[in-house]
């Protein structure tokens, strides 16, 4: 048994040291220590030139093995039965800054290299950089599968001092606090492979992150449900929250007051490096979106964003979707357009964004906007229109539309031409606009417009009702030619 009692210097102190172990392990290698007792340690660690750690002011030397009866040259063998330390501060220097982390307690308890596959206890309190934290668990470090389970928790780490170690220099300015409980499991496999879990809950308050042209702030960026990942997946389901966020680049603003985004769940599955393929379920809410730019400015009330569905890169398919959007405005130029409510339902989507000879999707569902209203330099217009049908996209570039449009209420007023609709419907089967022949459609559906009224500025009105069953071909280029039946 040895104890200790002395000063080190200014740049390294040891308060007491108690130590027990046994000698005739020694002979085979191992490095038996019954208890280890440490108080009052302050150590500083930095890196010297050649990258090696230096130990209050000692480079480390490097590391010789134990040489066995035949001469073969293998690590030391280390177990402890139990170790305490207390009272101690450990300060870590990189690129000038400081980590100091305090150890009011750590205890480590039945670690041996010996019985790797056993795993040691560990118990930590203490603070990094004035920032509580705990750590509780088992892990088993020389375990040919390295592993551990612990229970994490933090409250208002620094993220600033944290930062400034990587000197990233595109990372001009990172502030926030960052506070976590998280219950983790990890293990690592021989080539690095690593499968890890989390479960709880993190947050940064008082973010503000500066990335070449980009800033962002936000007074909190929130998490809580689980994370899983592995070499060739991850998956993640639970809250995400954000307040008061504002995005900003050249020319450009975003910008909301509230949002949560529901995730139940989200899958990626990776192929080595490469992504290969997505699932999601998830719901966004957000209030109060502001979207500035020097074309155009976008607000919203609220929004609300549901997607089920799968992708793998450039092919697409939901099973189920919904947007609402409330108090919707939009400015462009000299033109205002605004929407008491949007709502879009998607039944099927499939895309192929890369298909050969251009992207293509098919779209099936429901739109509907509610008083919507436009304020131009000459054109003003206001009424509540609807789609109910699909929507194609083919690689040649044609609009596909089947299905029925209604409108209702609809005013429009350009100069002095005047058009009002009380109410109409339109059913397209199909519509075929565009194509490589670009100036030409062919049509055929039915129409159908009741209780119309039209002015115009001879101050002609005309009144009715119209119906059309057919099929029109029509070409644009050079002149107008076609038919229509």
């Amino acid at each position: 048994r040895a104890a200790a009692n002395a000063p080190a210097g200014p740049e390294g102190r040891l308060a007491d040291l108690a130590v027990a172990f046994e000698w005739r392990p020694l002979l085979n290698g191992r490095v038996s220590l019954g208890s280890v007792g440490l108080r009052g340690l302050q150590l500083e660690v930095s890196h010297a030139a050649d990258g090696r750690l230096v130990i209050s002011g000692l480079p480390l030397p490097e590391a010789t093995g134990y040489v066995d009866e035949q001469g073969q040259t293998t690590g030391w063998l280390i177990g402890i039965d139990k170790m305490q330390i207390s009272d101690s501060t450990l300060v870590y220097i990189r690129n000038s800054q400081r980590i100091t982390l305090k150890i009011d307690l750590l205890v480590v308890e039945q670690l041996h290299a010996w019985d790797a596959d056993k795993p040691g206890r560990l118990d930590f309190v203490g603070s990094f950089n004035g920032a509580d934290i705990s750590v509780s668990g088992e892990f088993a470090p020389f375990a040919q599968r390295q592993n551990g389970r612990l229970k994490l928790r933090a409250a208002g780490i620094d993220i600033a001092r944290i930062a400034t170690i990587f000197a990233d220099p595109d990372l001009y300015e990172l502030r926030g606090a960052l506070d976590f409980e998280l219950d983790a499991t990890a293990a690592i496999t021989p080539g690095a492979s690593v499968v890890a879990s989390f479960e709880g809950n993190a947050q940064v308050r008082q973010m503000v992150m500066g990335l070449d042209d980009v800033k962002l702030r936000a007074d909190r960026f929130g998490w809580r449900g689980a994370i899983k990942s592995s070499p060739v997946d991850a998956e993640t389901t639970g809250v995400f929250i954000a307040d008061n966020v504002l995005l900003t680049m050249p020319d450009t603003e975003f910008a909301l007051a509230e949002a949560t985004a529901n995730l139940q769940p989200v899958a990626v599955r990776f192929g080595g490096v490469s992504f290969i393929g997505v699932r999601w379920n998830t719901r966004l809410e957000a209030e109060k979106l502001r979207f500035r730019s020097p074309e155009a400015s976008l607000s919203e009330d609220k929004l609300t964003v549901a997607l089920a569905g799968t992708s793998d890169g450039p092919r697409v398919a939901l099973s189920g979707g919904e947007l609402d959007a409330t108090g919707v405005k939009l400015k462009s130029g000299t033109n205002d357009v605004s929407l008491k409510a949007l709502k879009i339902v998607t039944d099927a989507l499939k895309a192929d964004l890369l298909a050969k000879g251009g992207p293509e999707a098919d779209w099936d569902g429901k739109v509907d906007l509610t008083d919507a209203r436009l304020d131009g330099e000459r054109i003003d217009g206001q009424g509540s229109a609807s789609w109910d049908g699909k929507v194609g996209l083919k690689s040649s570039g044609q609009v596909a539309l089947d299905g029925t449009a209604s409108v209702a209420a609809i005013r429009f007023t350009n100069g002095d031409a005047k058009l009002a609709l009380a109410k109409g419907k339109a059913t397209l089967k199909p519509l075929t606009i565009g194509g490589r022949d670009e100036g030409k459609f062919d049509w055929k559906g039915r129409v159908d417009l009741s209780e119309m009224t039209a002015s115009t500025p001879l101050a002609a009105t005309v009144t009715g009702q119209a119906a059309f069953d057919g099929r029109a071909e029509l070409d644009f280029t050079p002149a107008l030619r076609g038919r229509v039946t």
